[in-house]
């Protein structure tokens, strides 16, 4: 995909299949057609320089009233929904779905610790069980949001 037909089409990233000028392949931000991962580089490196700005930023960030509002609204809606879905997965099952799925996350096949999501979100109206559940990178599912999966792969360029 090209920068252009990104742009076109509404998406803020967009995957190109070749690898940037530090060689990585990753994703490029459509705005200025820069390495989603060099810009992860480049803020990792400040926050190395500058520990105590980063530091004071997140302090405000989180301990902001606003920011605490807003989470515990999340929490409670989030459990309501999850209650109200009236379905829970045993350990058990979660552990077979783990092992059916090579313990490797969906999206991108990274082994590093997987986090459960849901392909269509609890939001969205997606139920709390094995089949609406897929394992992501704590990267990928971030990064997926409450977006259910088909809007996410196509964000990604990974569908037409």
């Amino acid at each position: 995909m090209t920068r252009a037909e990104a742009s076109a089409a509404g998406l803020k990233r967009y995957f190109t299949g070749t690898s940037c000028r530090n060689g990585h392949l990753d994703d490029r931000y459509v705005h200025n057609g820069g390495c989603v991962q060099c810009g992860r580089d480049r803020k990792a490196k400040r926050e190395k320089l500058y520990p105590e700005r980063f530091e004071a930023k997140r302090k405000r960030l989180f301990e902001s009233p606003a920011y605490k509002a807003k989470r515990a609204e999340y929490k409670r809606s989030r459990e309501i929904r999850l209650r109200g879905n009236g379905v829970s997965i045993a350990a058990s099952e979660l552990s077979a779905l783990r092992q059916r799925h090579g313990k490797r996350c969906a999206i991108c096949g990274d082994k590093s610790k997987l986090t459960i999501d849901h392909i269509i979100p609890l939001k969205a109206g997606g139920k709390h069980e094995a089949r609406n559940i897929q394992f992501l990178c704590q990267p990928c599912n971030s990064s997926k949001g409450a977006r259910p999966m088909e809007d996410f792969a196509r964000s990604r360029g990974l569908l037409i």
